[in-house]
C-alpha cells in the first residue's frame, strides 16, 4: 500500500512552458521473493504448480 500511495502522489514533470509530463507506474518486474510473499510459499517451491525440487528432476 505504501507503494500504491507513493504512486499516487507523483505530481506531472514540467518539461517547458506549458509542456507537462505525467506518469504511470505499474507493478511489472516480479521476482521470486515477491511470489513468494503474494502466494505464502517456501522459496524453495514453485509458487506456480507448488513443486519441490525433487519433483521438478
Amino acid at each position: 500500500k505504501d507503494i500504491q500511495n507513493e504512486i499516487s502522489a507523483l505530481t506531472p514533470s514540467v518539461l517547458g512552458e506549458g509542456t507537462f509530463m505525467t506518469h504511470k507506474l505499474l507493478l511489472t518486474a516480479v521476482d521470486n521473493k515477491i511470489c513468494n510473499i503474494l502466494t505464502d510459499m517456501s522459496s524453495m517451491k514453485c509458487y506456480i504448480c507448488n513443486a519441490s525440487p525433487k519433483q521438478m528432476n
